[in-house]
């Protein structure tokens, strides 16, 4: 069981490694998020995510997202499918582009749809609704590896009767988060020289 938990953790680091490109002028970034994987991998399935960040004019910025993620649940016996679409009004008070201290909120819709021998048809999905207020620090390490390190409250807009298996997943609870993003681009740009 410990080497089952020890290779998704490899795994889970491994794609932790996020790709993503920005301009010289740090004035948007594309990455792909891979922090749906490892709760996936936690639940016996897998996930992605993809996210744009762009300055709209000095300080503030404008981040899209969207998420999936599929997991085959034991207890009950279901499978869960979730579909999540972000959206972030950031501000950057140090005016350096896209990188340290931010402040801004965000609100996130996810669709949850399960399937399984326990779900009635009236019962197989759920939509979520949520407010966060945000506080970050983006750090660049030359013009390789980016950090971001994230913390929030989310406040659930909607509450209702969720499925138990998405109880923790819904509720208004602190959320915090580290993505360490690696540019591909640059990286083989590098060993190109």
């Amino acid at each position: 069981m410990q080497k089952r938990y020890f290779a998704a953790l490899l795994i889970f680091f491994a794609f932790s490694l996020s790709s993503f490109s920005q301009s010289q002028n740090k004035k948007q970034i594309f990455s792909l998020e891979t922090e749906y994987l490892a709760k996936g991998l936690k639940n016996n399935g897998w996930g992605i995510g993809f996210s744009y960040e762009r300055e709209l004019f000095h300080g503030m910025a404008v981040k899209g997202g969207l998420s999936h993620m599929t997991m085959w649940m034991k207890n009950p016996s279901l499978i869960l499918t979730s579909v999540e679409v972000t959206g972030d009004i950031l501000y950057y008070p140090f005016l350096r582009g896209l990188d340290w201290l931010y402040f801004g909120g965000q609100c996130k819709t996810g669709f949850f749809m399960y399937d399984g021998s326990s779900v009635s048809e009236e019962n197989s999905q759920d939509c979520v609704i949520s407010l966060c207020p945000l506080i970050g620090w983006k750090q660049s390490f030359v013009d390789i590896v980016m950090i971001d390190v994230f913390s929030g409250y989310r406040f659930v807009v909607n509450p209702q009767d969720q499925k138990g298996v998405i109880k923790d997943q819904v509720k208004n609870a602190f959320e915090y988060g580290l993505k360490v993003k690696i540019s591909l681009v640059n990286l083989f740009q590098l060993w190109g020289k």
